[in-house]
């Protein structure tokens, strides 16, 4: 992740710290780019152009909330609830 300086996108398992300060530099030093040098980030190619302005909701939800550190995922919303789905169609769990 670009908090912790990564060059490429390795998967992990569980939930990756970011604290806000650590999102406020990256916000920074993305900021200070354009959009071309923001595309040759190896972490950005694909997102370059969405990546400063999430980041910056990101930023103000935590502030918001007087969050200091959130927990980062590779799954959302559907992810939790495919799990539920399978486990409950399954007999796992009881509807």
């Amino acid at each position: 992740m670009l908090c912790e300086g990564q060059t490429e996108f390795i998967p992990w398992q569980g939930g990756k710290r970011i604290e806000l300060f650590a999102l406020r530099a990256v916000l920074s030093a993305l900021s200070g780019m354009g959009d071309p040098e923001r595309s040759r980030v190896p972490l950005l190619k694909d997102r370059h152009d969405v990546i400063l302005h999430g980041g910056v909701i990101l930023q103000y939800l935590m502030e918001r909330l007087q969050s200091t550190r959130i927990l980062a995922t590779l799954s959302d919303g559907l992810d939790g609830y495919a799990l539920h789905l399978f486990q409950t169609l399954s007999g796992q769990l009881k509807p």
